[in-house]
């Protein structure tokens, strides 16, 4: 239940009240309502059997989620919401959207999440921005191992790892035809490509391998229909690129230079 003294919570008292079970999730409600955050799982006013459904998970890295629960994990959330400690919402890509001054509190937003795929960048084009969406398009995956699986929020068009939202770590570049999913397999989650409209069969899998900390899967492949689906490789570090369609490398026909004979004085 939300009870009726929560519409008058300040930050700092729903930051206090998180720590009670009983009123966890009306102080993440009246957090969500403070920030100006939207989401299916928010209508307003939010019914009873609304709230009823309404989960909050600790991802114990001064961080907590508000959404509905996901049929699959008890892991997960759909239309999720992610603040940080001080109440701040956080938008993956866009990283921190700063609760209204409502509040009648100052806010500190801390700096940039360090990426942790930067390394693999080092050497890259330069990328262009990550797509982001908003924050209740997300679907959270909160794993309770890090070593072995990374938390992750997916959205339509990428994959963040929740605990560096900086940039993405799968970004898909073509066609708006397709979206990501979070899907379980016996339990284990995974990344798919799936129609954006309708039921169907993923369309590519991919699959967090610990020891390479990426994702397998393909880059690029063709559809049924010859549309050739993409992603983005230049916002998709933490990729490893396995089947679909590779690229044939491109042939000089130039022939070789002639090599001299012994008893021939070279050209220069």
């Amino acid at each position: 239940m939300i009870p009726r003294e929560s519409l008058g919570w300040t930050r700092t008292q729903a930051i206090a009240k998180l720590k009670d079970e009983s009123l966890r999730v009306a102080a993440a409600v009246r957090l969500a309502r403070i920030a100006g955050a939207s989401s299916p799982a928010l209508p307003e006013p939010l019914p009873r059997a609304q709230a009823l459904r309404l989960r909050v998970i600790d991802l114990g890295t001064e961080m907590f989620a508000l959404g509905e629960p996901h049929p699959e994990s008890d892991r997960a959330l759909s239309h999720t919401l992610v603040f940080r400690a001080d109440g701040s919402l956080l938008v993956p890509g866009d990283l921190v959207q700063a609760p209204s001054s409502a509040a009648g509190e100052p806010l500190h937003v801390s700096d940039d999440d360090e990426d942790r795929y930067a390394a693999r960048r080092v050497n890259a084009p330069e990328r262009k921005p990550g797509p982001t969406a908003p924050a209740a398009s997300f679907t959270l995956f909160a794993s309770d191992d890090v070593e072995v699986f990374p938390r992750l929020l997916v959205s339509a068009t990428a994959v963040f790892d929740a605990d560096a939202p900086a940039a993405p770590m799968l970004s898909l570049a073509a066609p708006a035809s397709l979206r990501f999913q979070l899907v379980f397999q016996r339990g284990y989650p995974l990344v798919v490509l799936v129609p954006a409209h309708g039921a169907a069969e993923p369309i590519a899998r991919y699959t967090w391998d610990p020891f390479e900390v990426s994702f397998v899967g393909p880059a690029r492949d063709q559809l049924s229909d010859g549309t050739v689906f993409a992603l983005d490789m230049d916002a998709s570090p933490a990729l490893v690129p396995v089947g679909g369609l590779i690229e044939s490398p491109r042939h000089d026909n130039t022939p070789p230079p002639a090599t001299p004979q012994p008893d021939e004085q070279p050209p220069y």
